[in-house]
């Protein structure tokens, strides 16, 4: 078995969540019927970067081992190692959060017709593809309308809905999902993350295992604990809403309610639920199961589809202090009325 890859037959370097669109992809390139645009799409943190790049290995790899891996070994494999492949080209914004530029993209398009300088394919990773703006993906576009043979274009992205219509409907989507929760936690716990405390990190990660692992790295839940005790001391009558509010200023608005989602979800399966459910957003399940069993089940959904419509309202850049103060303050007062 060659060094890149698992008795599986899917690269090392990819977690075994991507396995079976791993198999089928390979298995297209090798009957030689893959789609000359693919976009892998799924929520972030679920490694589809890692998974472009290993597909683009596989697409200019002289030898492939025979249950669909690069080699590790020929030249073409090499230069990839070292960055260096000429076929292989990275369109990425210059800075984190920024957009694509409508130069990068017509760049691309006039590279994608040249001939391969080795055996494979050219190869084009856009990633976020959804940073592209209306001018990029316009570029782009006459390029997925007369695909050049030989050339692949991987498009990546954890939100397509922002991508226009017409390039999605262009690509071959490829549907990444997070792994059941056991399995997330076995792989985190084969990556040194303490099993007691892998489940919870999944939660905040939204079930992903290679943001829990950022998250376990930059000590997430020593920044969430402390915020949900104080959400939860609301509850219990003790604590200022706005006072509350003004505390939380220094976090990033879209994590708070990303949390208070997974808070308020977890105590209305905690109301409607006979069974315990498998809770991942607290390390006292005792406090919060005591909480929900006092508190109206009608009015935490409408709380917690309130908290969705401010996510949305955060979307249209809307003053986030003072939508963080409208919530706890509609927490305050729909706790007082259970």
């Amino acid at each position: 078995m060659s060094s890149t890859e698992t008795s599986s037959g899917l690269p090392a370097s990819l977690p075994p969540w991507h396995q079976a669109n791993w198999q089928r992809l390979s298995a297209s390139h090798h009957a030689a019927r893959l789609p000359h645009a693919l976009l892998l799409n799924g929520p972030a943190g679920l490694g589809k970067g890692l998974f472009a790049r290993a597909l683009a290995n596989l697409l200019v790899c002289e030898n492939p081992a025979r249950q669909g891996v690069p080699c590790g070994d020929c030249p073409s494999c090499r230069q990839v190692a070292a960055g260096s492949h000429p076929d292989i080209k990275y369109i990425e914004p210059d800075e984190p959060g920024k957009q694509l530029k409508v130069e990068q993209i017509r760049g691309l398009c006039g590279q994608s017709v040249l001939t391969a300088q080795g055996e494979g394919s050219r190869v084009f990773v856009i990633e976020p593809a959804d940073a592209m703006n209306v001018a990029a993906a316009n570029a782009l576009l006459k390029t997925l309308e007369e695909p050049v043979p030989s050339t692949v274009l991987i498009l990546v992205s954890s939100q397509p809905q922002r991508l226009p219509a017409t390039i999605v409907s262009r690509c071959q989507k490829v549907a990444f999902q997070p792994p059941p929760a056991d399995e997330g936690i076995d792989w985190l716990a084969m990556q040194g993350v303490d099993a007691a405390v892998a489940g919870r990190l999944l939660g905040l990660a939204a079930q992903a295992p290679l943001a829990a692992l950022a998250a376990a790295e930059e000590g997430l839940l020593e920044r969430h604990d402390p915020l949900q005790r104080d959400f939860l001391a609301l509850a219990e009558g003790r604590g200022d809403p706005l006072a509350l509010a003004q505390a939380w200023k220094g976090q990033p608005p879209e994590v708070l309610l990303g949390w208070l989602v997974l808070w308020l979800t977890d105590l209305t399966q905690l109301a409607a639920s006979t069974q315990p459910p498998r809770l991942f957003s607290t390390a006292d399940p005792g406090r919060l199961q005591s909480l929900a069993k006092r508190l109206d089940s009608k009015r935490l959904y409408a709380f917690l589809d309130r908290i969705q419509e401010t996510r949305r309202q955060l979307a249209r850049n809307l003053n986030p202090e003072l939508l963080l103060e409208g919530l706890l303050l509609e927490w305050a007062r729909l706790v007082r009325r259970s």
